[in-house]
């Protein structure tokens, strides 16, 4: 399989070549499509653009065959509406999709700030080198940052930073440098973590100048609670695929069915040993229960793909990539539990005669 990734970003459509028909433009040109690492199609078409059947498209997977030649294919709303391009590259930073027999698209890539490929201007370098510093600050634990005065003017013109002590200095190390690598860059340092954020909301709550460095903090924990919500709720689906295990293999349950609490149904005392598929009271208790736990999982995975399809935008293209590349992992974990329950569920109903079974579907 390809790595779908490279192609992930926006493409502008520069010019169609139309094979099946006889004409020298066909009014697309223009329009630009998004292809995200979830396998999202999205298209921004110009108005008064003729309509073209992959327009439908919504999804996307990419591949490579056996001459490693790249294929892009589109999956439409509609069911069996499915349109397949081969990829080409005739240049860096372009693409050119061919559908046999119909059109070939000529697409450039559309850079954009949240772009991998877009690499901002920014004094990092000055900030992490220190050369022609003229002024140091230090952090609570004695760490020297070597600072220059106009760039911090330029990062935030409100501070007086001639005064002295600087007014950052004796901030902890984590949150000096965050304050720093902001005004440096406009931007977080990648690594930055909850508490740091937390830390400098607080420092930073009552000084001008720093409005577009909260809104960041406060983006950033806002997306770090939605990664925590999603992790939990994939969480709660596992325990709910685990309890779905025991009550089958009746670790849980026994206590509390119904045949447990009418009295016991037979005089032996290892009746909650019993296989529950010898008997109806059990077996029903247990469908019941199992049915209750997949309807819990299923709102739960209703809950996260709504919380990711309206937040997506707000992530940044590593936030999402992360939370997809979570999900996926998951997936092993997933089949690995639906293959214990079917075991669970073949070593309970195997060992049923042909009357009980009969006893069973009746």
């Amino acid at each position: 399989m390809a790595e779908v990734r490279d192609y992930c970003g926006t493409w502008r459509i520069v010019k169609c070549v139309a094979i099946a028909w006889d004409v020298e433009s066909t009014g697309i040109e223009g329009t630009e499509f998004t292809l995200d690492e979830s396998g999202d199609v999205t298209w921004n078409i110009p108005e008064n653009t003729e309509h073209m059947p992959f327009f439908n498209c919504e999804t996307y997977e990419g591949y490579t065959d056996m001459r490693d030649t790249d294929f892009l294919i589109f999956f439409g709303a509609i069911v069996g509406h499915v349109i397949e391009f081969r990829v080409d590259h005739p240049k860096e930073d372009a693409i050119q999709l061919t559908y046999e027999g119909w059109c070939v698209l000529q697409c450039e890539r559309v850079y954009s700030i949240n772009s991998k490929h877009y690499v901002p201007f920014s004094f990092l370098c000055a900030l992490e080198e220190g050369y022609f510093s003229d002024l140091s600050i230090f952090s609570n634990n004695g760490k020297e940052f070597k600072v220059h005065k106009t760039v911090l003017k330029l990062g935030n013109s409100s501070i007086n930073w001639n005064a002295s002590p600087c007014l950052l200095s004796n901030l902890p190390e984590d949150v000096l440098f965050t304050i720093l690598h902001y005004l440096y860059s406009e931007c977080l340092p990648c690594d930055l973590g909850e508490e740091t954020a937390r830390s400098c909301l607080a420092f930073t709550s009552n000084l001008s100048g720093f409005e577009a460095f909260r809104e960041l903090c406060e983006l950033f924990l806002k997306n770090s609670a939605l990664k925590q919500q999603i992790i939990t709720l994939v969480t709660d689906m596992h325990t709910c695929a685990n309890r779905i295990i025991d009550y089958f293999s009746g670790k849980i349950g026994s206590q509390s069915s119904p045949s447990s609490a009418n009295g016991p149904l037979s005089s032996d005392s290892d009746d909650d040993d019993e296989n529950f598929a010898n008997n109806p009271a059990k077996l029903k208790y247990v469908i019941i229960q199992a049915l209750r736990e997949i309807a819990i999982a299923g709102v739960k995975m209703l809950i996260l793909c709504d919380l990711f399809t309206k937040r997506k935008n707000e992530l940044s293209r590593d936030e999402r990539h992360e939370i997809i590349k979570y999900c996926k992992s998951r997936l092993p974990v997933f089949m690995n539990q639906l293959y214990k329950l079917l075991d669970v569920i073949k070593i309970s109903f195997g060992n049923l005669s042909a009357a009980e079974r009969m006893d069973i579907a009746s």
